[in-house]
């Protein structure tokens, strides 16, 4: 991963539900992304799972995603369809939050204004 100024770090996170491994070990999913600022793509995503499987099964998914409306939306749709088990829901209220997080961002950097110089 690098690290540049076109990018920022956004995170979504959700309670997983009680009895699971992932419940029990972390409480929350949790994913985090990195995001193109030039193209509004997913460069790079985490998650808290305890399958490596499963964490490079949903970091391919979101990766090269963008998350505006519609893009979310297919993003939400194709998890929805191809992820299956007890950590959907988690995941899948996980990416909700990290679409709210993601356009407080953006509405912010839309209304913030840059001072002119005289």
């Amino acid at each position: 991963m690098f690290v540049d100024n076109f990018t920022v770090f956004i995170t979504g996170k959700s309670k997983f539900k009680k009895g699971t491994t992932e419940g029990k070990i972390f409480q929350y999913a949790t994913l985090g992304v990195e995001i193109d600022l030039t193209t509004e793509q997913i460069l790079e995503a985490e998650c808290t799972l305890c399958n490596n499987l499963e964490i490079k099964y949903i970091s391919q998914l979101l990766k090269g995603k963008k998350l505006t409306d519609e893009g979310f939306l297919e993003l939400y749709d194709e998890i929805n369809k191809r992820m299956h088990g007890l950590n959907k829901q988690g995941i899948l209220a996980a990416l909700n939050d990290l679409k709210c997080n993601w356009d407080r961002y953006y509405l912010l950097e839309q209304t913030q204004t840059t001072p002119i110089d005289p």
